[in-house]
């Protein structure tokens, strides 16, 4: 799965790089983390999407591990029911 995270972030990142002006990507790149930020803290639908993204096991996010152990294969529960009950995640996901 990281290894395909990994190919489509390179390959957008090329794309954009060739085609944008440094004065276009800034401005963008504000407005894009401004959205971010917004959609994860107060509106909370990026939070939906990583969880229908962890049900599907799509390999469209990296997957960094807190531990050893940890499966995404195995993961039973949602993210948004972990982080309602104020439990630690055991792995951290980048889309």
């Amino acid at each position: 799965m990281d290894a395909v995270a990994i190919l489509t972030g390179v390959g957008a990142t090329a794309m954009i790089g060739i085609s944008l002006d440094i004065w276009i990507v800034i401005p963008l790149l504000i407005a894009m983390a401004a959205y971010d930020a917004f959609s994860v803290y107060k509106s909370k639908h990026m939070i939906d999407l990583a969880d229908s993204i962890i049900d599907r096991k799509l390999p469209v996010m990296f997957v960094i591990p807190k531990n050893k152990g940890y499966s995404l294969l195995k993961e039973t529960r949602s993210l948004k029911e972990k982080l309602q009950e104020g439990e630690v995640r055991e792995a951290y996901f980048l889309e």
